[in-house]
């Protein structure tokens, strides 16, 4: 149990890091890659000419949900798991609510400026103030975090697709180990107890719509070696994320049942970590 709780905390890192950190930034450039150029050579005129479009469609995004099914393997046989989430960003007003379903159990995370408020899935609520603030550029939450991950990879257009009857754009993008090492490198936590070794058979797509420009789905698979206390464990992700209701009106209240029975935290954590407090 605590080593498939580790790897499900781990694979909702990378959830944050990757595609609720804004969908747009992770991919490779921004018109302005590492490099000061505009973004890896490997990369098609008509995926670049898509990506800049995509970029300027979602530089207005204030509020969008997204929902994520991730599954979770460990290669040596002994342990899967399934794991789906559904969340409501709204950066105007700096607030988050996810909602996380493992393994039966139901739990709710909220975000609220620097401060998250936890279930913890027996009755109470945990409060701890993020040691970064999430919505300031560059950390989980906001549009331009990921730019750094993928300026060096190569992207290209592979088709088409519809997704929930909306018509989309494929885009593969070749993201390299060493880049998406190192980014999430800076997002582990120590009460995850769990960190990634080695990365390999990244595969990343991203559909954008036709209409609007936007991110619609993310999809993205890996093997990762992940360090946990049981040992170097080899762990296959199998990630997919749809995003929504862009610009929509959104109410997202704390429950007053958060604010008054509040256990504050032992240990630094990630939304990612105590959604799955109880698992």
């Amino acid at each position: 149990m605590n080593r498939i709780r580790k790897v499900a905390v781990l694979g909702l890192a990378l959830l944050l890091a990757i595609g609720l950190s804004g969908c747009v930034s992770s991919l490779p450039g921004s018109g302005d890659g590492a490099d000061g150029t505009d973004g890896a050579d490997g990369a098609d005129g008509e995926a670049v000419e898509l990506k800049e479009e995509m970029r300027g469609a979602m530089e207005d995004v204030e509020t969008y949900q997204v929902e994520m099914d991730m599954d979770i393997e460990i290669e040596d046989g002994d342990q899967s798991v399934d794991m789906r989430m559904e969340g409501t960003f709204d950066r105007a007003d700096e607030k988050a609510e996810m909602t996380v379903e493992l393994r039966g159990q139901r739990v709710t995370t909220y975000i609220d400026g620097q401060t998250m408020y936890a279930e913890t899935g027996y009755g109470g609520w945990q409060n701890q103030e993020m040691d970064e603030d999430p919505w300031k550029e560059g950390n989980a939450t906001t549009w331009e975090s990921q730019e750094a991950i993928l300026d060096d990879g190569d992207i290209e257009v592979a088709g088409t697709e519809t997704v929930d009857g909306e018509s989309t754009t494929v885009l593969e993008v070749d993201i390299t180990a060493e880049e998406f090492k190192k980014a999430m490198s800076t997002r582990q936590t120590g009460s995850a107890s769990a960190s990634i070794e080695s990365v390999d058979d990244i595969e990343y797509k991203i559909y954008v719509s036709e209409d609007t420009d936007r991110v619609r789905k993310i999809e993205m698979t890996m093997t990762a070696d992940v360090d946990t206390r049981q040992g170097v464990k080899t762990v296959d992700y199998d990630i997919t994320m749809t995003f929504s209701d862009y610009n929509d009106d959104v109410t997202i209240e704390i429950p007053e049942d958060a604010k008054e029975r509040l256990t504050p935290a032992t240990a630094s954590v990630t939304a990612a970590t105590a959604a799955s407090t109880p698992v």
